[in-house]
């Protein structure tokens, strides 16, 4: 090689033949170190680059599988979150359900507007069958409340704040509803409405609780203010009563024992006294039907046949100038009722019908049966529910102001002339018809007349073709046989005209204005006085205790109590002690009836 290297040229063959000595060494031998070294090396860094691979594969591979498991555990989550937000999406609709709340927005911008499920129960319709819209809303609101509702809307755009309303709104099927709505404004970075969000809440049971408890506030008033007149009526009948008495009495006397020997002048006087006595007494009995509890002699009416009677009785007050036309229908059921007294309820309202047509126009009576509900009592102001038979009374009159129909059963209010009425009809007319359980409605209309409908609890009763009919035959008043009568009674003046109208008939009397001093004079000797006439309301002691205590001392003794009013005894109850029970002002003639009855039947028993 060195030859070659120095351009020697050797024979062709002559290296194939050779040997080389000192062969010079290879590029692995002088770098084996080095080359082995490299190799290692790369091994070393490939199995650590291997090592690192699996590592971070392995790493990636747990890293996905925690991806996995989150992604479970989220998704579960996810899972959780929707039965919860479904759970709590059913409890609003439950709260809103129970508590019958809707709730909407309203997108001003994009003009859209979501309602609640319970928003469409309210308006009647179903999600499907109306597009919730401003626009929609608004043709469910009540054409009264509309404009009303309109003008709220602008003035809420207007003023940019919370507001409330209550108003009505009408469903498909025509049921009105009265609903409360409530929310606020929602506003831009500019301070622009962009959408109202609110609530509406149906009040309907709500509104009609409150009608309900106005009405039973108006009853409970009403009862009130009718046991206040009530007693006060009473009160005043009691004292006009004793003085009445005292009137009548004496002017009796006077016409009986002097008429023949008094001048026509004065004879006329007491005439007129003793007429208008008779006519205040009647309205004092007037008084007393309103004042007591008493309903009379109650029994199976036959409604048609009174009012017949009555109108028959009416022709002759009445004017030819105002026609009665009477219809009623046929096998109408009896009322219990008595007699007098529904006589009195015709003539009273026919009577006021008369006077508000000023003695020209149609009076019309009707009779039938009527199915009343959800009426209220123009006079108690109760509900008026059920099957009545009912009395109407129409007239083509001048109607009744609202502002006075409320007090047309007050005692003593009219609008009428002094002349011509005391106010006390209606006010008795009530009184009969509340203490039968009946009720009264009125339809009255300016300048077209009134209609009063009193409705009777019917009776299922089979009527018959003949009505019972009482003979009342009249007593003889006889002389007495000198028997002593104690009379009893605070007011002086009255017990002085019984002693007077006794004495003339030949009876000892003797007078107390105490009803303890009474007692204490009766227990001196309980046998000296055949009779004792008491009356009721006195100081200190009633006359009924009075009645006891001198029944324990003589048990037979014939007693006679008289009353103007009394809270405590009624007629029943009296005769249920056995003794004769008489209303104020006393009939001096019934009185001296009575005694002498009396008498007898204890000599009849001697």
């Amino acid at each position: 090689l060195e030859l070659i290297k120095n351009n020697f040229k050797l024979p062709q063959g002559i290296a194939n033949q050779s040997v080389i000595l000192n062969k010079p060494l290879s590029f692995y031998q002088r770098n084996r170190v080095v080359i082995i070294g490299v190799i290692i090396g790369l091994t070393f860094l490939l199995i650590i680059s291997m090592l690192m691979f699996l590592i971070m594969l392995a790493r990636k591979n747990r890293l996905i599988q925690a991806s996995s498991y989150k992604a479970q555990e989220l998704g579960y989550l996810i899972n959780e979150a929707t039965k919860e937000l479904s759970a709590e999406k059913q409890k609003l609709n439950l709260a809103q359900a129970i508590t019958h709340i809707g709730n909407y927005c309203w997108d001003i911008v994009s003009n859209t507007t979501t309602w609640s499920d319970e928003l469409y129960q309210i308006v009647g319709y179903s999600p499907g069958e109306i597009q919730p819209s401003y626009d929609a809303y608004v043709k469910c609101v009540h054409p009264e409340d509309k404009e009303r509702f309109l003008a709220l809307t602008g003035q809420i755009l207007k003023v940019k704040d919370g507001y409330q309303a209550e108003y009505r709104i009408i469903r498909p099927d025509g049921q009105v509803r009265y609903v409360y709505e409530q929310g606020e404004v929602k506003l831009d970075s500019n301070n622009a409405v962009v959408g109202l969000d609110g609530v509406i809440q149906d009040i309907t049971h709500r509104k009609h609780d409150e009608v309900e408890h106005e009405r039973l506030q108006r009853e409970l008033n009403q009862a009130r203010k009718m046991e206040a007149l009530g007693q006060l009526t009473g009160g005043i009948a009691h004292d006009f009563n004793n003085m009445l008495g005292i009137i009548i009495g004496y002017s009796n006397l006077a016409l009986d024992g002097y008429k023949k020997v008094l001048e026509p002048k004065v004879l006329t006087c007491l005439e007129n006294i003793n007429h208008a006595s008779l006519r205040a007494s009647d309205l004092v009995k007037k008084m007393m039907v309103f004042s007591r509890d008493e309903q009379g002699k109650s029994e199976a009416l036959n409604l048609e046949r009174i009012t017949n009677e009555s109108i028959q009785m009416l022709r002759s007050v009445i004017p030819t100038s105002i026609d009665i036309i009477f219809h009623h229908d046929d096998n109408l059921p009896k009322v219990m009722m008595d007699n007098v007294q529904m006589q009195q309820i015709i003539m009273n309202l026919c009577l006021n019908a008369k006077d508000a047509m000023n003695d020209v126009g149609t009076m019309t009576i009707h009779l039938r049966l009527r199915v009343n509900t959800n009426h209220e009592c123009i006079a108690c102001h109760k509900k008026v529910v059920g099957t009545w038979v009912e009395l109407s009374v129409s007239d083509t009159g001048s109607g009744i102001p609202p502002e006075t129909v409320e007090h047309i059963f007050d005692p003593f209010f009219t609008t009428k002339d002094v002349s011509k009425g005391t106010g006390m009809g209606l006010a008795v007319v009530h009184s009969i018809v509340d203490q039968h359980g009946g009720h009264i409605l009125l339809d009255t209309e300016i300048d077209k007349g009134s209609t009063f409908h009193i409705l009777f609890p019917a009776i299922n009763i089979i009527a018959t073709n003949q009505d019972e009919i009482s003979n009342n035959t009249s007593e003889n008043i006889d002389y007495g046989n000198n028997e002593k009568i104690l009379v009893v009674d605070d007011e002086p003046m009255l017990s002085e005209l019984i002693r007077e109208c006794l004495v003339r008939f030949n009876y000892q009397c003797v007078i107390k204005n105490s009803s303890t001093e009474a007692l204490q004079l009766f227990e001196e000797d309980p046998n000296q006085f055949a009779l004792i006439i008491t009356d009721q309301t006195m100081p200190k002691m009633t006359g009924a205790e009075l009645i006891e205590k001198v029944r324990n001392l003589k048990h037979n003794l014939p007693v006679i109590l008289l009353t103007g009013h009394s809270d405590t005894i009624n007629k029943s109850q009296a005769e249920s002690m056995n003794v004769i029970y008489m209303n104020k002002p006393v009939d001096t003639s019934a009185l001296l009836a009575k005694i002498s009855s009396e008498l007898k039947k204890v000599s009849s028993f001697t």
